[in-house]
């Protein structure tokens, strides 16, 4: 998707529907480049134990900081994520409802690097095993109403332009693991 929050972006929304029955460590879609964490960077993804939302402000591997959920999504039925954040921290919302918080997660800008789909990166590991619909990334923190909404399919796709709505791909048919569309 490119870089399509800028560097600049302090508080940002996704939002996306997944379907998976895998419960191995992957990546529903992220913003980190290959090596240890930088600055800006953040994905979401799933494990055996969680659904998470992690960002980082720091350089290195530790402490992450994120907002984690034992709500296991990995039933083969879809699934709404949304994951936002702002100066308040990380939130995570699981099929429309607040699902887990940190308070301490704070996003100091954008790490200048692709957001992708699927992955966190181009590496060969970590890919999404499952499908992926309806991702949209908002440029503010969305409320929890608005979340609610686009889980109870109530939110409609806002005339454009309009400067906080960067992107919405609805993904009809394939896509590759680990595209960056």
């Amino acid at each position: 998707m490119g870089n399509c929050l800028g560097t600049a972006a302090t508080e940002f929304s996704v939002s996306v529907w997944v379907c998976t029955t895998n419960d191995r460590y992957h990546v529903v879609m992220g913003k980190k480049t290959e090596g240890l964490w930088n600055t800006g960077q953040w994905q979401v993804y799933l494990n055996p134990a969680e659904t998470a939302f992690i960002s980082q402000d720091h350089y290195g591997n530790s402490p992450f900081e994120a907002a984690i959920s034992h709500v296991l999504v990995s039933d083969g039925s879809w699934h709404h994520l949304c994951a936002v954040t702002d100066v308040h921290g990380a939130r995570l919302y699981i099929d429309g409802e607040f699902a887990a918080e940190n308070t301490a997660v704070s996003v100091v800008g954008q790490e200048n690097s692709a957001i992708w789909i699927g992955a966190r990166n181009e590496s060969a590991h970590k890919y999404f095993d499952g499908k992926i619909d309806d991702v949209r990334i908002y440029k503010r923190a969305l409320s929890a109403g608005e979340v609610a909404g686009l889980f109870n399919g109530v939110v409609e796709n806002p005339p454009c332009p309009l400067p906080d709505w960067l992107a919405v791909v609805p993904l009809e048919g394939a896509i590759a693991a680990g595209s960056n569309v």
